[in-house]
């Protein structure tokens, strides 16, 4: 028995029908509250560690560690499908990508210069703050922080496919 393409048709609908319900029902699953406060919390962890841990280098790969860390903290304690949550994620991800940094040119200027890093944060202004970050970033510290924003975003929700006709 040969298919009609009005058969073919119908099978497509019940098909995208099925796909949206099936969307639907994963939606009402999520957690928003819950996603949103895991990737803060991720960013918190992550953030401090990366201030831990950079006392005295630049560590751009801690800035991957964030990205990965709040991406997933996001997605799994929130079941989140919806793309938005993405940026939520990529903008924590930011966030800590600029406090690390800073943090780190922070601390290497004060050994440098042997004060005190609480007197160079009380000085700290924007212009200083955007010297400081434009001396740290090298195009490798930019790549891992791209690297970083684009991993926060795409892992911070499941991917869902259509079905395909």
């Amino acid at each position: 028995m040969t298919e009609t393409p009005l058969q073919s048709t119908q099978d497509q609908e019940f098909e995208v029908d099925e796909f949206a319900l099936k969307l639907e029902q994963l939606r009402k699953k999520q957690k928003p509250l819950l996603a949103i406060s895991a990737g803060i919390l991720a960013f918190i962890v992550t953030t401090a560690l990366w201030i831990l841990m950079a006392s005295k280098y630049q560590v751009s790969w801690m800035a991957l560690a964030v990205g990965f860390g709040t991406a997933f903290s996001i997605q799994y304690a929130g079941k989140i499908i919806d793309q938005w949550y993405g940026f939520i994620a990529a903008f924590l991800t930011l966030v800590s990508i600029i406090i690390g940094t800073l943090n780190t040119a922070v601390n290497i200027f004060a050994t440098g210069k042997q004060i005190p890093k609480s007197e160079v944060l009380a000085q700290l202004d924007f212009s200083m703050a955007m010297n400081f970050f434009t001396a740290m970033m090298r195009p490798i510290d930019v790549l891992l922080s791209l690297g970083a924003l684009f991993a926060a975003f795409w892992f911070s929700f499941k991917h869902v496919e259509p079905p395909q006709p």
